[in-house]
């Protein structure tokens, strides 16, 4: 069974409305997570507790995809990647221009 397939499998046993809440619930965790990190240091504790809901916040956007592929919109995290690269390149050719005109 491949991701997809088990992202498909979790949205159909609990359903759209249940794995939407699970959504807002794990960004929750993770933004908890992250305060305390930002309090009380980068302690191992709390960069691992970061990792763990970074990993399930990932999960949920992976099935938050699957819904919304499904009910026909395009992939916008594609698209957002896309966008972001074309703009490091850019950002890169400029900083290589600037440092061409510095060194003449």
């Amino acid at each position: 069974m491949n991701d997809k397939e088990i992202f498909k499998a979790a949205i159909g046993k609990w359903g759209i409305d249940k794995q939407l809440d699970m959504v807002l619930e794990e960004c929750s965790e993770l933004q908890k997570a992250v305060c305390k990190l930002k309090r009380n240091g980068h302690a191992d504790g709390e960069l691992l507790k970061l990792a763990e809901e970074a990993a399930d916040v990932q999960i949920m956007l992976n099935q938050l995809e699957v819904i919304i592929s499904e009910m026909g919109f395009p992939n916008w995290s594609g698209l957002k990647r896309q966008k972001q690269k074309l703009a490091m390149i850019n950002l890169l050719k400029k900083v290589c221009e600037n440092e061409k005109s510095s060194a003449n």
